[in-house]
């Protein structure tokens, strides 16, 4: 539904801070955010705005239909904050967006009067929030989160003449559907670093409105219109045994007007015995209603057909998870640290986006869903010249639906490496990014029958430079993704979502180029 992707800075030291960040790819991917700040005295004032382009290259696209959709956006986001003292502060922001995507069709009847159907996807999307904070001398906390959001999208589709170059509406193929959202949330917390315990305790509310001529329930009086309420109440305790245990419990009482109430318990528990050995367990059970689109919303056109489902179930879910963390070298300038953890997952009615044909998807749940696995990291520093990680996870994925014989897991291994390395006094840093995705496993619907698939693995190389001058007022960033030029995956079925009569997933746009240059000046 589109993402307001804007960094506002919560403090700021200077009077005026100001930025210029523009972004360049090769692949016809373009962007330009300014930032402005004011401070002075108890006020922090910020604008942000930025503008995105994506219009593929040649190189991008085959033919007329492309894989990858021309996209213009423009998003702005303003900040507020208020500090009169070192126990209140108030913040306020809100942020707007606004998003076209061009959708264009094959070119039909080429050798007489050709003509296409095309889409147009128009989104405006704004957001207002609040949050206070308020200290009491006994160290007690008053804190009230209030928000607002508001989602609209249209879509109309158009057939046009290529010999007239003239579009016209196509009848009874445009939508107009939009949403919006109610947040409020109070917590009060008791935070006293010399106490060996702790509280907090809070009450939250979401009410969800969608209103769209795709929209299908039944149970509303107005047709075209959906409505949800989630209310919640939280409660967490955390105590500390000595210097080296703590402990932190909690539970939240959700009530959602469809699905009846539901308790999520949560437990957690951080020991360092020593100081270079970290050990962390938490244990949680969580709660998921499924969302208005996912019930309700119908997109049916040309190329379109997915479908809401009225039936679907919430999700129930148990997370298990442990880390044992221990740095192994430690000095002055240099620090080593070996991590390894182990997680087990399992989600009772989890929703997917069910493909049940090349463009026929409907939402459904799966009865049993399970993964559990595990990582082993490497991370460290030299001096001020290296960084380093490098991470293996392994992941077994379970489905019990009763088609997939036997209990067994599949499994899949992801590599993920990053190094950056700084010479001549941080002034120039070079950076590879690596990663490799192992063969996963998915799950598809083929003719009513819940089928495993598997894509291939494949490598995504990265890799940059960056550098700066006017002590760091000009900063240039430049390199190169997808070194390896990965575009498609084979896959081994028909059906799956993004997926081509060939088998062939569609991955990424390919090899690209890129320069970053970001302008700062500040008083």
């Amino acid at each position: 539904g589109g993402v307001i992707n804007l960094i506002t800075k919560k403090s700021q030291i200077a009077r005026f801070d100001t930025e210029l960040n523009s972004h360049y790819e090769n692949n016809g991917f373009k962007t330009l955010t300014a930032r402005a700040g004011y401070s002075k005295n108890k006020w922090i004032c910020q604008i942000t705005g930025n503008m995105q382009q994506f219009i593929p290259n040649i190189d991008t696209f085959q033919g007329r239909d492309q894989i990858w959709n021309p996209k213009v956006q423009k998003s702005a986001r303003t900040f507020i904050r208020y500090t009169p003292s070192e126990d209140f502060d108030i913040r306020l922001s809100a942020n707007i967006l606004d998003e076209k995507v061009d959708n264009q069709g094959e070119k039909r009847r080429t050798v007489f009067k050709p003509y296409s159907f095309d889409d147009e996807y128009l989104t405006d999307r704004y957001d207002v929030n609040l949050h206070m904070d308020q200290w009491t001398k006994s160290k007690n906390l008053f804190q009230t989160t209030l928000g607002y959001n508001y989602f609209n999208r249209i879509k109309n589709s158009y057939r046009f003449d290529f010999d007239e170059e003239k579009k016209s509406l196509i009848d009874g193929m445009q939508d107009t559907a939009s949403s919006s959202g109610f947040l409020t949330r109070f917590t009060f917390a008791h935070d006293n670093k010399k106490r060996s315990w702790n509280y907090l305790l809070g009450l939250e509310n979401y009410f969800e409105t969608a209103i769209g001529s795709r929209l299908r329930d039944s149970n509303s009086s107005v047709p075209g219109k959906a409505f949800t309420n989630d209310l919640g109440v939280f409660a967490s305790g955390k105590i500390r045994i000595g210097k080296q245990l703590t402990l932190q419990s909690g539970a939240r009482w959700t009530l959602n007007m469809r699905y009846g109430s539901a308790i999520s318990p949560s437990t957690s528990l951080f020991w360092q015995p020593k100081l270079p050995l970290q050990f962390r367990l938490s244990w949680a059970y969580g709660f998921r209603s499924p969302s208005l689109k996912e019930l309700f919303f119908n997109f049916i056109d040309v190329n379109h057909f997915v479908v809401g489902n009225s039936n679907l179930k919430p999700e129930y879910a148990v997370n298990l998870r442990g880390e044992i963390t221990l740095k192994t070298l430690r000095s002055k300038n240099s620090e080593l640290a070996l991590t390894t953890t182990g997680f087990y997952n399992k989600i009772d009615n989890r929703i997917i986006l069910s493909a049940l044909g090349p463009v026929h998807y409907e939402y459904r749940n799966v009865e049993n869903w399970e993964t559990k696995g595990g990582s082993l990291r490497l991370s460290g520093n030299i001096v001020d010249w290296c960084r380093f990680q490098s991470e293996v996870i392994t992941t077994g994925f379970y489905n019990s639906n009763a088609e997939i014989s036997q209990h067994e897991y599949l499994w899949s291994t992801d590599w993920t490496n990053d190094l950056t390395i700084s010479l001549f006094k941080n002034k120039l840093s070079w950076n590879i990014w690596h990663k490799r995705t192992g063969k996963t496993p998915f799950f598809y619907n083929k003719d009513g029958k819940t089928e495993q698939g598997l894509t291939e693995s494949f490598h995504i190389l990265n890799m940059g430079l960056s550098t700066h001058f006017v002590d760091k007022r000009i900063r240039i960033n430049t390199g190169i993704k997808n070194i390896f030029n990965i575009r498609q995956l084979a896959s081994n079925n028909n059906n799956g979502i993004h997926i081509e009569a060939s088998n062939q997933q569609n991955l990424h746009w390919g090899r690209t180029f890129y320069i970053n240059l970001i302008l700062q000046w500040n008083d």
